[in-house]
């Protein structure tokens, strides 16, 4: 029985050690976490296009099947202009696009009976030979069929929302019939470019806020709760295209292992391609062909006509294509919300509130497991003697391989996760081999790490002593990646930083070594009195506390006293975490004194 307390007493203090250590690192992980925002902006577009890779084998196209892009590009300008009488060469519509083009657009459109149509064309100057009464007749066209139409303007509080005056009243004043809705449709850009986040409720002020235009499509005339769509929207962009023959879009699919190579090799641009996510369809073919599969991309739908024009500023970049129109924003985002509804994915912003502590808490889950996971590999080492692949001095053969096996499971899960999605998705094959890929691998390095490497050629032992070592070493960034993807399933938060978090991981790696270094030093008693000095200060400053109402006067004395409490206290942790320092590394330490 005495052996036995004696045991649970070592074991007891061992894990007060190991938990007084990860609380250390977290605590430093989260404090970089969460002050250094400008490497998660460097970040973000590689995490943007590996979490989308994962997230988009489950994002379902039950949005994209219910909105169409019809985009007037700018061969249009040519393919729509009829011949030149005179010497019968192609012509070429004027730019800006005239409104007789749009009112004959819009009387197809018609024919077609859409759901909505959202026009994204602003109109705001008035044009010799523009007819402002055609472009509005065609206009209350669509609204007498029960189609409700919304003309965008970047400019929501100004008179008229910006747009020309005799959109609203004619010459002499007298107010027209309005039969349109004005939609704000202003975006900004990340620090980096990149259009991450759409505001559902834009406007010039708090109390000026309007539904904007994909949230004032998906409503279609009901009432919603603005408070619901308060949040901005952490816009979640497809990054697989449409089927060819449901779209104008010339893209092809890309499969997930072709993504990965691109990724791998050329970085996170390398997936960017003019490959926009929604179904997509030429005001060319719109005019010019009656076939069922323009009819399906039509009837029925969100309908959001915009322009792709050289030289004009209407392009944007997304995290996961190049350079794209405008207009495929709104559309993205509406396909959000019709996948989404109010809980679509919110823009992650870290405060006390009580509707923002789940973001918190999510932040300090995924640091918490990585830390928990960085800590378990740094065990695995400990347990070998030394690193040039010396073999165990600790453990047995079956008790390496359960920790193996065990620091190797995200690779397994993260596999699962996304084989499932390929599975979902229609590539059954590929998600079969991709599972035994990641199988093999695993096995092959288990085998190489603990005993079993004896049984391999010499050859294959090197390749996979390498290869097991850097599975385990690595494993928490396949761990970032489960643990973000699941996130992003779960709860309404938009695609989590991962490579954020795996860096700073990795930074923390590099503050244990240093912590580790310390504690050695202080345990052979070479700061020990420095840091008993500072004890001496921090009372030292407590005490001058009662000469602050001679000095200064009464009045400061309060804040002065809080001030050298706050400096002797903060003085008093950092040296007591020190003095600590050799207790908490104490397994690190004693092996090494071992191994020396």
């Amino acid at each position: 029985m005495p052996k036995f307390l004696l045991r649970l007493r070592r074991l007891s203090v061992s894990w007060f050690s190991e938990l007084a250590r990860w609380f250390l690192l977290c605590a430093i992980a989260g404090v970089m976490f969460f002050s250094l925002k400008g490497v998660g902006e460097t970040l973000s577009p590689w995490s943007q296009a590996t979490v989308s890779l994962l997230t988009n084998l489950y994002y379902p196209e039950s949005g994209r099947d219910q909105v169409t892009v019809l985009l007037f590009r700018e061969q249009d300008l040519s393919s729509l202009a009829p011949r030149d009488a005179q010497t019968g060469l192609p012509g070429k519509l004027p730019f800006p696009v005239p409104y007789a083009t749009h009112v004959e657009t819009l009387n197809a459109l018609g024919n077609r009976s859409p759901r909505a149509v959202l026009i994204d064309f602003s109109f705001i100057d008035v044009r010799a030979g523009d007819n402002v009464e055609e472009l509005l007749e065609a206009i209350c066209e669509l609204a007498d069929q029960g189609i409700p139409v919304y003309l965008a303007t970047f400019y929501f509080w100004q008179p008229y929302h910006g747009l020309r005056q005799d959109l609203f009243a004619n010459a002499a004043g007298k107010a027209r019939r309005r039969c349109f809705n004005v939609v704000p449709v202003a975006y900004s850009p990340e620090g980096n470019g990149l259009v991450q986040t759409y505001s559902l409720l834009q406007g010039g002020g708090k109390n000026s806020l309007r539904p904007s235009a994909a949230l004032s499509l998906y409503a279609d005339g009901q009432a919603l709760d603005p408070a619901r769509f308060s949040d901005r929207m952490d816009l979640i962009w497809g990054a697989l295209p449409p089927r060819p023959q449901h779209s104008d879009s010339p893209c092809q699919p890309v499969s997930l292992l072709q993504s990965a190579m691109r990724l791998a090799k050329d970085g996170p641009r390398a997936l960017e391609r003019d490959c926009p996510y929604s179904n997509t369809l030429s005001v060319y073919s719109l005019w010019n062909e009656s076939s069922d599969e323009v009819d399906a991309l039509v009837r029925d739908k969100y309908i959001l006509y915009g322009g792709a024009f050289l030289g004009t500023d209407d392009w944007l970049r997304s995290p996961v294509h190049g350079t794209i129109p405008g207009v495929y924003l709104h559309a993205m985002a509406l396909d959000n919300l019709l996948v989404f509804a109010d809980d679509y994915k919110r823009v992650a912003e870290h405060s006390l509130s009580r509707d923002r502590l789940g973001v918190v808490a999510a932040d300090a889950a995924i640091i918490g497991f990585g830390v928990a996971w960085y800590m378990l590999i740094s065990r695995f080492r400990r347990l070998r003697g030394g690193s040039g692949g010396v073999r165990y001095t600790q453990g047995t053969c079956w008790q390496q391989s359960w920790r193996f096996a065990g620091l190797t499971m995200p690779y397994l899960f993260l596999s699962i996760f996304a084989g499932g999605g390929l599975w979902l998705a229609g590539s059954q094959v590929y998600a079969v081999a991709q599972g035994v890929l990641v199988v093999l691998l695993l096995v092959f390095g288990g085998l190489a790490i603990d005993e079993g490497r004896e049984r391999l050629p010499v050859p294959l032992r090197k390749i996979g002593l390498m290869l097991g070592e850097k599975l385990v070493e690595y494993g928490w960034v396949a761990l970032m990646a489960l643990l973000c993807s699941v996130v992003f399933q779960v709860w309404n938060f938009g695609p989590r930083n991962f490579w954020a978090f795996a860096a700073f991981l990795g930074f923390t790696q590099l503050i244990d070594r240093h912590l580790l270094r310390l504690a050695g030093e202080i345990k052979v008693s070479r700061l020990r009195k420095k840091l008993r000095f500072s004890w001496l200060k921090a009372g030292l400053l407590l005490a001058g506390a009662g000469v602050m109402p001679y000095a200064f006067g009464v009045s400061s004395f309060f804040v002065g006293l809080l001030a050298v409490h706050m400096t002797a206290v903060g003085l008093a942790l950092l040296a007591g975490a020190a003095l600590l320092l050799p207790w908490i590394y104490r397994n690190e330490l004693n092996q090494a004194r071992g191994g020396s």
